[in-house]
């Protein structure tokens, strides 16, 4: 039985992706972890989590009648919002599922590296030829691998982590209006000749203080 197929995810939004360099937070003895989670709505992800569930149930029974046992199943790599235990801070958003997508930065003791390509399929990468930085926020396709796995008594499978391919690219840890959940409204209007009176009135003020001691 197969392994591993590789799939690629309709367009998401990135969370918190880490592709120009891997994260070495967890899994520093294999080179930390690439990975880019994707948000995508609840229609568009029902194929992708169709295939993961069909994957792990044929690989389920597969298992349990080669081994002769049974086997318990691990937490598929998809969360929907609204799941308490699994997003206890609530960080999907309404109407979305997030897949959950990384990889090592050793793979058989040599380092890896996702591919990130634009929206033309061109290498995003810069002046030292290492991934540019694509911040969350960024619309995205991510290429994965489904691998099943077996631990002990428990199976599951997991998305490893391939290549993203950039079509809104989200270029600073600053997101946009929208993106923060803010829209204009009725109120202040900042202008730059605020802070051009306010330097105005602090350098009268010198100059009166000053005049005082002639």
């Amino acid at each position: 039985m197969a392994k591993y197929r590789r799939e690629t995810t309709p367009q998401g939004v990135a969370y918190y992706p880490w592709l120009s360099k891997p994260d070495v937070k967890f899994g520093s003895d294999k080179g930390g972890n690439y990975k880019c989670d994707v948000f995508i709505d609840n229609k568009d992800a029902k194929p992708l989590m169709k295939i993961i569930d069909d994957t792990l149930s044929e690989y389920h029974l597969y298992m349990e009648k080669t081994e002769g046992k049974k086997f318990a199943l691990n937490d598929v790599p998809y969360v929907i919002h609204g799941d308490k235990t699994r997003d206890p801070n609530n960080v999907i958003p309404q109407g979305s599922v997030m897949f959950k997508i990384k990889q090592y930065g050793m793979l058989g003791g040599k380092p890896f590296r996702p591919i990130v390509v634009d929206a033309k399929g061109k290498p995003m990468l810069d002046a030292n030829g290492d991934n540019i930085t694509v911040f969350g926020g960024s619309k995205v396709r991510v290429s994965c691998d489904l691998f099943t796995y077996a631990v002990g008594n428990n199976l599951g499978v997991t998305l490893k982590l391939v290549g993203v391919q950039v079509i809104e690219l989200q270029d600073s840890a600053e997101p946009d209006l929208s993106k923060l959940g803010f829209k204009e409204e009725e109120g202040y209007s900042h202008s730059q000749e605020d802070l051009t009176f306010a330097a105005e009135d602090t350098s009268d003020k010198k100059e009166k203080e000053s005049n005082d001691f002639l």
